[in-house]
């Protein structure tokens, strides 16, 4: 996985009209008008009801509870990224990730993911659908049965991101701490009842993250 701890800017919600850029170096004062600093020709159309990043490679971005409120996700074509999500969205759409770790509060609707590689993502939802995705580890809170299609050595451990007012967001999106079917997955390309699926396994306990830092580094 690419080293995109040592270099990083944060950056706010796509939807957003300011950002605040933070370097390992240290951190600046200064805040960028999105719209001066963003060649919107070369942006894809994001809707009011929705936030989020597209191609961006090797970068730490960041959005809010104000950012993800009442809105849709959407996280397309990241190399390299390392995403903290904090506050419950609507629902998220996950396309098209190499080498990236995402971390997400509680969404109140379903997490979609597709064409993802060599990821971790961290999520808590109602519903999780996976679909041409490899080598990739999922940290989950369900409350359903995930369901995964045409993917291969995916992984799953149960949630362990924590941050301040977690459990706010797990009230807003009506989630119940106390029921996750991480470990319960369906794969549409092994239906068999009577035997394991070849392409999900379960993290063992020595090999997991054991936790995550509030800005979503492992800790």
């Amino acid at each position: 996985m690419c080293d995109i701890y040592a270099e990083y800017r944060f950056l706010a919600c796509a939807c957003n009209v300011q950002t605040t850029h933070e370097s390992a170096g240290g951190s600046s004062s200064d805040t960028v008008d999105t719209k001066a600093s963003v060649d919107q020709s070369e942006q894809p159309l994001i809707l009011a009801s929705e936030c989020g990043f597209t191609k961006r490679d090797n970068e730490l971005l960041k959005l809010s509870s104000t950012d993800v409120e009442k809105k849709d996700v959407v996280l397309t074509s990241l190399t390299g990224c390392h995403v903290a999500i904090q506050g419950s969205p609507s629902t998220v759409h996950i396309t098209s990730i190499r080498d990236c770790v995402i971390l997400c509060g509680p969404t109140s609707g379903s997490v979609f993911v597709d064409d993802c590689q060599k990821s971790v993502i961290v999520v808590a939802c109602h519903q999780l659908r996976v679909h041409r995705t490899s080598s990739t580890s999922f940290y989950l809170h369900v409350t359903s049965r995930a369901i995964i299609e045409d993917c291969s050595l995916v992984q799953f451990a149960p949630y362990n991101w924590t941050y301040a007012h977690l459990d706010e967001d797990f009230h807003k999106a009506g989630l119940d701490h106390t029921r996750n079917n991480w470990s319960a997955v369906d794969d549409f390309n092994s239906l068999a009842a009577d035997k394991q699926s070849p392409n999900w396994s379960v993290i063992d306990k020595d090999a997991r993250i054991t936790s995550w830092s509030e800005n979503g580094t492992p800790s």
